[in-house]
């Protein structure tokens, strides 16, 4: 498991920081929907304090079972060689259309589909390289601590729990999916949970009671959301037949998922924040 920790800075503390998980762009199928993609990436460089990270499979080259395929013959030096010249010029196109995001990119997530050269770096690690961006391999704990600029003290700390999701199962239906990612997450003492890989978008918010350590004795709220962040590309495709139509999957919920966290300030000075997701 990776452990990350990042800062953000924001020009107040009763503001907002708006959090954008993108997966499953699948930039080189046939059913890729640029437009959803453009939007995306415009309104992450539009939104004030914005953050984007992405959950996975950013091409559809190459899937597990056919990655082994490839390892298992390693005889044709020539036909790998030209092959990796190939991806590393794919890797390098979609890193250029990521770079304007800069700093707002937290990380990237590896997925179920991406490709493994010779070297051992796979063309996830290869990416981040290129835009200089922590890589967050499978699965990932991410401290977010929230600070003021000038001030050396964070005002909020959130955790979160982020990974491609392939596994977790749930999918058949919007009810299964949610229930796959509270138990799955449960385990974790995260607030924040992120899922991609089955192409849909589906969100819940659970609120956990807990008694104050300190001070007087108080009973407190604690609320935890688990997400589903949606894909770049349509299950089906006039005129061509899709790996999703061949195994009749349900049609994608193409576009991508918002956690805007909002912090609040009392009149006593407590410290609260609340999350709105849109999806």
């Amino acid at each position: 498991m990776k452990l990350h920790t990042h800062t953000i800075f924001t020009e107040t503390d009763t503001g907002s920081v708006t959090l954008f998980p993108f997966a499953c762009v699948h930039r080189d199928n046939e059913g890729h929907s640029s437009s959803h993609w453009r939007e995306f990436l415009r309104e992450v460089q539009e939104t004030p304090n914005a953050y984007a990270i992405g959950m996975g499979d950013y091409h559809d080259f190459l899937r597990t079972h056919a990655r082994d395929w490839v390892k298992a013959y390693p005889h044709d030096r020539n036909s790998f060689k030209t092959m990796e010249d190939w991806r590393h010029k794919e890797t390098a196109k979609f890193a250029e259309e990521l770079a304007p995001l800069g700093t707002r990119l937290l990380g990237l997530h590896i997925g179920n589909h991406h490709y493994e050269y010779t070297t051992g770096e796979n063309d996830t690690q290869e990416l981040c390289r290129l835009l200089g961006v922590p890589y967050l391999d499978h699965t990932c704990l991410t401290r977010l601590m929230f600070r003021r600029k000038k001030h050396n003290d964070a005002y909020c700390i959130l955790s979160m729990l982020s990974l491609h999701g392939e596994g977790v199962g749930g999918g058949s239906s919007a009810g299964g999916d949610i229930n796959a990612m509270i138990n799955k997450g449960s385990g974790f003492d995260a607030d924040i949970v992120l899922m991609a890989h089955n192409h849909q978008k589906n969100a819940a918010e659970t609120t956990q009671l807990y008694l104050t350590r300190t001070g007087k004795l108080d009973l407190k709220e604690r609320n935890r959301i688990y997400v589903r962040c949606g894909c770049f590309v349509k299950g089906y495709v006039s005129g061509c037949t899709t790996y999703a139509e061949k195994n009749l999957l349900k049609p994608t919920a193409i576009g991508y998922t918002k956690i805007e966290v909002k912090f609040h300030k009392l009149h006593n000075e407590i410290r609260s924040h609340t999350f709105r997701v849109t999806v």
